[in-house]
């Protein structure tokens, strides 16, 4: 069994039950091998777990490739899609992570973070990849500009996650509803766009 077909199995295993409540023993039983057989292809459960959250960018950066690079897409549209995916992941990355959010400690949240830290750098280069390309650097680098849309990102996920965490998890198309138009006009806003 490959790499891919047990990050597949696992992801399975992740979706119906949390990353949190699944053993490397279930991924294991679910692939129809030993448990140290996993060892073999994977240091550990994170390590699984970021090879599927790598998995999805890559994915979405391959779907959505064409229409970000496209010169006669408004900006606007384009920043609009890329939020409304990227809150969708963090929905995907919050159900593979936990399921139903109820009784998650602090620490664990932390953890969550720091795991995601790639997923987020990756989703601030997709973001720079296409606003390069539509924004003007009269009074600017790209160096600058990338620092600009990476200082706006942090401001803009953090107060997003702030949002998340003190509203229902599970209402995610009312949440959305709300954070992808509020998340397209801040960021607008910070560009000097509206």
């Amino acid at each position: 069994m490959e790499r891919t077909e047990i990050a597949d199995r696992a992801c399975e295993l992740f979706t119906q039950i949390s990353f949190v409540k699944t053993s490397v023993a279930d991924i294991a039983a679910a692939c129809g091998l030993g448990k140290g057989t996993i060892y073999l292809h994977f240091q550990t459960k994170d390590e699984i777990l970021l090879t599927i959250i790598e998995s999805r960018i890559e994915r979405l950066i391959e779907e959505n490739e064409e229409f970000f690079r496209d010169p006669f897409t408004p900006f606007q549209a384009k920043i609009e899609r890329y939020f409304d995916s990227l809150v969708d992941e963090y929905f995907a990355i919050k159900d593979l992570m936990f399921g139903n959010f109820d009784n998650v400690r602090g620490t664990v949240l932390r953890e969550v973070i720091r795991k995601c830290d790639r997923f987020y750098k990756k989703s601030i280069d997709y973001l720079y990849g296409f606003v390069r390309h539509d924004v003007s650097l009269e009074n600017s680098t790209p160096n600058r500009l990338k620092a600009d849309v990476t200082e706006r990102m942090d401001l803009i996920v953090g107060r997003m996650f702030v949002f998340l965490i003190w509203n229902d998890w599970q209402d995610k198309e009312g949440l959305k509803a709300i954070i992808k138009p509020l998340a397209v006009k801040l960021f607008l806003t910070l560009l000097g766009r509206t």
